[in-house]
């Protein structure tokens, strides 16, 4: 399945309370409202009827988009074929075909057939059998051909098979730039699990979404509501007392930065075998960190304001006109959620939050992850600092970690001064070796 990958920001991690204008840089309130917009856009897909039909999924073979994934997926069927109708009886000059990134031998001894009424078929070209890839290599196969003319361009399999491509391009020799089959009506013998609408996605119904938002916001400010003002004042009392019965930390607790970086090192050195397992890590934490020594929230809405501004949003959506765009005021009203989850007193007792950031692996599945087979490098464990507040920081805690590799599962320890987590070294040729 073609998907695009999303960057989800979390949305807490850079928050703040303050009820004017979104808090920080322009950057970092474009990549907030993306990742709602992004949202929208899942929610709005979600809803539309799942009864997929073969031509929704066969559109994914011809909808430009090349990214060694699947663009359409079969079931397996006897002879299993795709196709695509380019409107018109035309010459074609080149079928382009760009195989998917895994399983790429299913498609060895593809034929390519031609056709004027999607009835009776003609073969002009049927493949050897060596593996072909595409946007893995940038090497697709290039069927050239004698300018033969067609109407419906079908890729088909010889035996019982999944047939799933990445891409089918078709090009005459009067334009030889020019695709033929690029977002034209296809059809496939059948769908499977895997099949996906690949139909531009609904707009999303912006009013009603904004409505839904400001019904939660009103339940929030109720909770805040039933609180009292005086919660605030408690809430940070309460903080105080919880520092100050904190409990020291022993040396073998708190480790100096040269002790630190030892232990990095001492599991970046580690050989690692051929099957890439997943050691665990351990690094302290620095002083302080989740145990309501940080700064903490730096200011505070007041429940008057609160109400205002609930009831100024209210008003607006319900005398917005009907022919105008409710999308500026869903994003207004997701930016007062916001605000509100993050008055909520209870965040008042902590001061970071510890995350990981991981790159996916190359291929998907529910255990590959603590494997390392198809890892990706990157990410890295790290320390939001302050979330609540206008100016959050992140620090990261595995920059020790210098060769490449992959960041898995943080957990703290009982006290909140060290966290352990799995790191698995890269091999780039790793992923190519049979089992």
């Amino acid at each position: 399945m073609k998907s695009v990958e999303l960057k989800l920001v979390i949305l807490l991690l850079s928050a703040t309370p303050v009820l004017a204008a979104p808090p920080g840089s322009d950057a970092r309130r474009q990549k907030i409202e993306s990742d709602w917009l992004i949202d929208e856009a899942v929610r709005a897909d979600d809803k539309r009827v799942t009864n997929l039909t073969t031509r929704e999924d066969a559109a994914g073979g011809c909808d430009g988009v090349k990214d060694g994934s699947y663009g359409f997926h079969t079931g397996k069927a006897k002879e299993p074929w795709w196709q695509v109708d380019v409107g018109e009886r035309v010459s074609i000059a080149r079928v382009v075909i760009w195989n998917r990134g895994e399983a790429t031998e299913r498609a060895a001894k593809l034929s390519v057939r031609f056709s004027d009424d999607a009835k009776e078929w003609a073969t002009v070209y049927t493949h050897d059998g060596t593996k072909f890839l595409g946007f893995t290599d940038g090497k697709p196969l290039e069927v050239k051909l004698a300018a033969q003319a067609a109407r419906y361009v079908r890729i088909q399999l010889s035996d019982e098979e999944f047939l799933h491509l990445d891409e089918v391009e078709v090009f005459g020799p009067e334009a030889p730039a020019r695709n033929l089959a690029l977002h034209r009506p296809a059809d496939q013998v059948s769908i499977s699990q895997w099949s996906t609408d690949h139909r531009p996605p609904p707009e999303p119904d912006w009013r009603k979404r904004a409505v839904e938002v400001l019904a939660h916001c009103e339940r929030l400010v109720g909770e805040l509501r039933e609180t009292g003002d005086d919660s605030y004042a408690t809430a940070k009392e309460s903080k105080r007392k919880n520092s100050q019965r904190a409990v020291p930390l022993t040396p073998a607790l708190s480790p100096s930065a040269g002790e630190r970086e030892k232990v990095s090192q001492a599991r970046i050195n580690r050989k690692r075998p051929s099957s890439a397992k997943t050691p665990p890590a351990i690094l302290p934490l620095p002083s302080g960190e989740g145990r309501g020594e940080g700064k903490g929230i730096s200011r505070t809405p007041s429940l008057s304001s609160l109400e205002s501004k609930l009831t100024s949003l209210t008003s607006r959506l319900a005398s917005l006109p009907t022919d105008h765009s409710a999308r500026p005021l869903f994003l207004e009203a997701r930016w007062f959620q916001r605000t509100l989850a993050l008055a909520n007193p209870h965040l008042r007792g902590f001061d970071a939050i510890l995350f990981t950031t991981r790159v996916p692996p190359s291929f998907n599945h529910m255990s590959d992850q603590y494997y390392g087979w198809w890892s990706k490098p990157g990410g890295g464990i790290y320390v939001l600092r302050d979330f609540t507040s206008d100016t959050p920081t992140t620090d990261c805690l595995t920059d020790a970690f210098k060769e490449p590799g992959n960041f898995l599962r943080p957990t703290l320890s009982y006290d909140g001064a060290k966290v352990l987590f799995a790191w698995c070294k890269h091999y780039s040729t790793l992923a190519n070796e049979k089992d």
